[in-house]
């Protein structure tokens, strides 16, 4: 028989175990493991054909599992379900267009189109309509965007199909107001009663809504949020009425800024319906009432009007603006598929990244060897024997059980806890019904100082934390007041297309600076909404003041803007008179102030924010009729003049309009210069033109400016009982 210590080792029996001992096993496990390791396992080989075959697969699945039309079909009636079922929406704006139309019928009810002033602000009130219906898509188009990021990211589809989808849906809705709203309109204004004319108006009419749709789609794909889309929507908007030829007829407009005339589809819109209207058979007449207008202007009626304000007469130019705008839609489209399909703008938004400094006092090396020699390595394994306690099963029951703690008043003294407590009595957290209610001194935790001054800080911080809204319409006043500028540098108002266009920057001034400072509130107090019901509801603070830090808020940010658009714009103009710049100053800003208040009172009062834009809509529709611009106070309707009385805006144009032209305190003032050739009167200076056909009068200007400030407490007051009663949570 062999030694034991010379026979061979099977690692695989007891015997060999014990007569080694564990020792020997770990040298044999490592020694095989280190051998196992030189060589490739079988297992893990990777057959390269194999690897050859995958990719030759994943090559062949295309990027898209649908083509490109089948695509688009599929997203369009995604989308229309979509639109449908938004019915609160729809409503809105089927309302909206139908009580715009009844107004905008009822107030030029079979007018004079003779008066040209009048008849082609009829076209150029009817096309500024449908380019602002459109304004209210842009939460819609926001909510799209975000789920389009996501879905293209997993390759569900093509921009291009997307875009096309997004355009397609919102056609037969643009289609419907159109028809509705450019009937209704049609048929009350006294048009002309041709039937190709009719059809021409509404195919224009649609185009130009078309349009503006595309611009506000393309502004939705390149900027971050709606607060800054809004702001540069209604600037394009006021770039496309300030270059209509209306406002400022064409050769009136600056040469720097004719490019802008030519790119503005509302100039093309606004021009082929003058011509289709004025060259119709209805007004292309030689002769009219006894006036021979070929003897005495060389040209037909129809032209001499369109004269008026600089406006090509050819029929070819309805067929180019016809043209242009289907071009105009069509290009902004490419351009909003190629904003999408090359710029995501998924960044989370304001937030702060602090760095901590970094310590390098510290020191530490690590060295990790490349080698181990197993052979040194020894390990020790005990293995105890395992035994079983045997213990006897008893039951504990205390009797009679509490604790004491040390007293938090008195120190030498404790506190028995527990003691006396049963098991079948009430505790803390299981009231009796013997017990009182809990009542409380006072309803919130705080006081009504201490509630005041953390509220106002939050909204101050919340407003400084919030650069979209604030920087820009900063940026918006300072473009607003360059623009206006210098489309009016060195006016002349000694004409009456130089006095009209006068009336018409301050009228553009009231509107659109108020236009702005409403639909950003807007959105701005719809986000705020929510943490306030939850506060509210909490009884965090009162109603009170949070409405008081609304109101204070704005105050220094209205005044800083409405100053930066002051001193750009008064004296661009040429406007003199650090009194008068002054209370230019004041009175904008009590005028945004107040649009600023209304857009809150909107916000509160309506269960969202599409349908507060889509009221803003109506609201500005109808203040731009009835502020006294187009129809002026002298042909307003006498069963509008209610409506004309309580307007907001008007008070404001009024006053502007009177501070920079009605004043004829002394012979070279502005309101004593002698206008010729004023239709009706004939020879008469600016201030008695304003006071005949516009009712402006100079020596009204303080009442003008209490009655901004009562709307202002009127509208404040309002809008505490709608955050103090309305909720719109839906539990």
């Amino acid at each position: 028989m062999e030694p034991r210590d010379q026979r061979e080792i099977h690692y695989t029996s007891a015997e060999g175990l014990l007569a080694r001992g564990t020792h020997a096993l770990h040298e044999h496990v490592a020694g095989s493991m280190e051998r196992a390791m030189g060589r490739a396992l079988p297992q893990m080989e990777v057959r390269v054909s194999h690897l050859t075959l995958a990719a030759d697969h994943v090559l062949s699945v295309p990027e898209f599992h649908q083509s490109f039309w089948a695509s688009t079909m599929t997203l369009a009636r995604r989308q229309f379900v979509v639109t449908m079922r938004n019915r609160a929406f729809l409503k809105g704006k089927a309302a909206i267009v139908l009580i715009m139309a009844l107004l905008y019928g009822s107030a030029f009810y079979q007018v004079d189109f003779r008066d040209v002033q009048v008849g082609l602000g009829i076209v150029f009130f009817a096309v500024l309509f449908v380019s602002l219906t459109q304004s209210p898509m842009l939460p819609v188009y926001f909510e799209a965007r975000r789920v389009y990021y996501k879905q293209r990211r997993a390759n569900f589809y093509r921009t291009a199909s997307y875009v096309v989808s997004i355009s397609a849906s919102q056609i037969p809705v643009t289609l419907m107001e159109t028809i509705a709203f450019g009937s209704i309109v049609y048929g009350m204004c006294g048009f002309s009663g041709s039937a190709p004319v009719f059809f021409l108006y509404l195919a224009v009419l649609f185009l130009s809504s078309l349009t503006f749709a595309a611009m506000y789609f393309f502004i939705t794909s390149f900027t971050p949020d709606v607060h800054v889309a809004k702001p540069l929507c209604l600037t394009w908007l006021l770039l496309c009425v300030l270059s209509s030829g209306y406002v400022v007829p064409r050769e009136q407009i600056p040469v720097f800024y004719k490019w802008l005339y030519w790119l503005n589809p509302n100039a093309w819109g606004v021009r082929s319906l003058a011509i289709s209207q004025y060259r119709s058979d209805k007004f292309d007449v030689a002769v009219d009432r006894g006036v021979d207008f070929m003897r005495t202007h060389n040209q037909t009626m129809g032209v001499f009007l369109l004269s008026f304000y600089d406006i090509q007469s050819e029929r070819s130019w309805i067929l180019y603006g016809i043209a242009y705008s289907a071009a105009f839609y069509v290009l902004f489209m490419l351009f909003t598929c190629l904003v999408l399909e090359r710029k995501r703008l998924e960044a989370p938004e304001n937030v702060v990244v602090r760095k901590d400094p970094l310590d390098n006092s510290t020191y530490a090396s690590i060295q990790t060897p490349k080698t181990t020699d197993l052979s040194t390595l020894e390990t020790s394994i005990s293995v105890s024997r395992a035994r079983k306690l045997r213990l006897t099963p008893v039951t504990v029951a205390f009797q009679d059980l509490w604790y004491t703690v040390p007293s938090p008043t008195d120190k030498n003294a404790t506190i028995d806890l527990l003691k006396g407590a049963v098991l079948g009595r009430e505790g803390v957290s299981t009231p009796s019904a013997s017990v009182g209610e809990i009542k409380f001194d006072n309803k919130r935790a705080a006081g009504s100082w201490v509630q005041a001054t953390m509220v106002m800080r939050r909204f101050f911080r919340m407003y400084w934390r919030t650069p979209t809204y604030n920087v820009t319409r900063f940026a918006v006043n300072v473009f607003l007041g360059v623009l206006f500028g210098t489309m009016f540098f060195d006016s002349k108002y000694a004409t009456y297309q130089g006095i009209n266009s006068g009336l018409g920057v301050t009228f553009l001034t009231t509107m659109f600076l108020g236009f702005v400072a409403l639909n950003a509130m807007i959105v701005l107090a719809s986000e705020a909404r929510p943490s306030f019901y939850r506060e509210r509801a909490s009884q965090t603070y009162s109603a009170l003041w949070y409405f008081m830090g609304f109101t204070v808020v704005e105050i220094p940010y209205v005044l800083v803007s409405t100053l930066l658009y002051t001193v750009i714009f008064f004296p661009l103009v040429g406007f003199t008179g650090l009194d008068r710049a002054l209370f230019f100053w004041i009175n904008t800003a009590l005028s945004v102030l107040l649009q600023v208040y209304i857009g809150q009172l909107f916000a509160f009062v309506l269960p969202s924010a599409e349908v507060s834009l889509l009221l803003a809509v109506l609201f500005n529709s109808i203040c731009t009729l009835f502020v006294g611009f187009n129809p002026p106070a002298s042909a307003m309707p006498q069963g509008y003049k209610w409506l004309f009385a309580v307007i907001p805006h008007r008070y404001t144009f009024m006053l502007l309009s009177a501070l920079l032209f009605g004043d004829c305190s002394s012979s070279d003032s502005t309101g004593c210069t002698v206008i010729p050739h004023v239709p009706g009167l004939g020879q008469t200076s600016i201030a008695a033109y304003l006071d005949s056909v516009f009712h402006i009068r100079y020596d009204d200007i303080r009442y003008y400016m209490a009655m901004n400030a009562l709307m202002i407490v009127a509208v404040r007051l309002l809008t505490l009982l709608a955050m103090r009663i309305i909720n719109h949570q839906k539990k």
